[in-house]
């Protein structure tokens, strides 16, 4: 179809010509669209694939239907230029509907924006605002800056994003939490969150940093530690009280590290100073009396040591306090009391900073485990083990161990009242147990077993496992499997075997005598016999 005559070009089915004039495509509005025949001739069903349309209305210009929808022909106006747009500053990049934009490059998708606003690089199905996924062991998901300024700025505001104020004290500015896969879902792991830690104003925003871990077996988060805006630093408890109600001591110290010493506080008050001006938190002192706490001091060890780090040559510090470690907590009146002490000669006291032996307590001293002691021990009152009241100076509820001799004045009792027993019973057969007994003398074997300090005497006794076949209840087995003889009760044994063996010499004695008497008798029948 043309106005020069010429033919049709071989290749197209419908060749139209001129220079004078244009073609026009069906117009229509975005209502009449809707409406067309379709292919089955029903108005408003699907028309063929590439029907083309001018629309007049709801963003103009020419469509055509690519078999799903309606898809238009862009133009320098209508769509986005290689070489950029003139804008009126509503034009947007992105869709119409709830199908999200993807973006790829060689056909591959690297990125895509849901319907939800939420940002997905390396993931089709972002969990959150913007997700950024490495999907092989080889890829890092990374932030890099370079230069001299190498940040990655959080900012938050109370407010709106127009009218933005104040974010005011204990305000959240930005959670980091790190979340793992447990099979079906995202779980948090930890946390790290940054909150502002007093009251904000312009050029003041104290800070303070959270670390919280959620524990086994549980899926809530738990505050594991916090640096204040100070730079003290608080693990895991918080707001640890006095007994007295009035006030709680301050639950943040400050820690540093340098070499190889931990320094744990600072809490040195002149002693004349009284109350709660003078509780830990208050440092009047400063490094004065510090403690530092160091690992390995000596080659070859595991130790942890404890020192005071005034000078080792200065008989006092700072406002006459002596040197050594102090152990104090407030009564209910919220005044200071020394619990324990170390000066720096060592010596440990309890109760009473003026000790002169080595350990000292002006109180009653408690050990669930064992008290070891070289030297002489000083008791004024009584020693109890495992029990609370003692009746008598030395008191145990217990197994009492000692290695070497025993001196004493008065005698060893054991307890024997008839009220505390029952099911009493004679022991029969004694004295033929007790000649089953053998006794032995023997030495100790001192190289083998040097903590028992045993002695260097010859030894009179009986062997413990052949005592056991015969009297087990006299053998005793401690825990490392070791067993010992309870000789005391070889007593009663013995007393029984005694009285056995006195029945034997009585019925044997009176026999004797019977022979002794018919003896006599037969003498004298004999010597009758003689005479005549």
């Amino acid at each position: 179809m043309n106005t020069d005559g010429s033919a049709a070009d071989n290749s197209a089915i419908l060749d139209i010509k001129s220079t004078t004039q244009g073609m026009l495509t069906p117009r229509m509005t975005l209502a009449q669209r809707a409406l067309l025949i379709g292919s089955d001739g029903i108005a408003g069903h699907a028309p063929a694939e590439g029907c083309l349309i001018y629309q007049t209305d709801n963003t103009p210009g020419y469509y055509y239907y690519n078999g799903t929808v309606w898809i238009p022909l862009f133009s320098n106006n209508s769509g986005w230029s290689l070489t950029g747009n003139l804008l009126s500053g509503s034009e947007f990049l992105g869709s119409t509907n709830a199908q999200p934009v993807i973006f790829k490059t060689d056909n591959t998708e690297w990125m895509r924006i849901l319907s939800t606003g939420n940002v997905g690089i390396g993931t089709s199905a972002p969990f959150g605002k913007l997700d950024v996924t490495q999907n092989s062991a080889s890829a890092t998901a990374l932030f890099s800056n370079y230069g001299n300024d190498n940040n990655i700025f959080v900012g938050r505001a109370q407010g709106t994003y127009a009218s933005p104020a104040v974010i005011g004290s204990d305000g959240n500015i930005f959670n980091l939490i790190g979340l793992g896969y447990d099979g079906a879902n995202f779980q948090t792991a930890a946390q790290i969150a940054y909150e502002v830690d007093a009251v904000s104003g312009v050029g003041d925003m104290p800070g303070r940093i959270l670390f919280s871990t959620t524990p086994d077996g549980s899926a809530t988060l738990t505050e594991r530690m916090k640096i204040n805006s100070t730079g003290n630093i608080r693990i895991n408890d918080m707001l640890i009280p006095t007994t007295n109600p009035d006030y709680t001591d301050n639950p943040y110290i400050k820690l540093s590290a340098t070499g190889g010493f931990a320094f744990i506080g600072s809490f040195n008050c002149d002693n004349s100073i009284v109350g709660n001006n003078g509780r830990p938190g208050h440092t009047y002192y400063s490094g004065v009396g510090a403690l530092a706490i160091g690992m390995n001091r000596t080659a070859g060890t595991s130790g942890v040591d404890f020192w005071n780090t005034t000078s080792p040559g200065q008989a006092t510090a700072s406002a006459a306090n002596c040197r050594g470690f102090y152990f104090r907590q407030y009564d209910v009146s919220g005044n200071e009391k020394l619990l324990c002490s170390i000066d720096g000669n060592g010596v440990v006291s309890a109760y009473d900073i003026n000790a002169t032996h080595s350990v000292y307590a002006a109180a009653d001293i408690w050990a669930t485990s064992g008290i070891v002691y070289s030297g002489n021990a000083y008791i004024t009152n009584a020693i109890t083990a495992n029990t609370v009241v003692a009746s008598t100076s030395l008191h145990s509820n217990g197994n009492v161990s000692a290695s070497g001799n025993l001196y004493y004045n008065g005698s060893v009792l054991c307890c024997s009242d008839l009220r505390f027993k029952k099911d009493i019973k004679p022991i029969n057969c004694a004295l033929d147990n007790v000649m089953k007994i053998q006794g032995v003398t023997y030495n100790w074997k001192k190289d083998k077993f040097p903590d028992k300090k045993f002695s260097s005497d010859l030894q009179y006794g009986v062997i413990a496992q052949d005592l056991e076949k015969i009297f087990p209840e006299l053998v005793l087995t401690a825990s490392d499997g070791y067993k010992a003889v309870d000789y005391s009760k070889l007593t009663p044994i013995l007393v029984e075997a005694i009285k056995e063996q006195q029945k034997i010499i009585v019925s044997q004695q009176s026999a004797i005598d019977n022979l002794t008497k018919e003896i006599e008798n037969v003498k004298q029948l004999l010597g009758i016999e003689a005479k005549k």
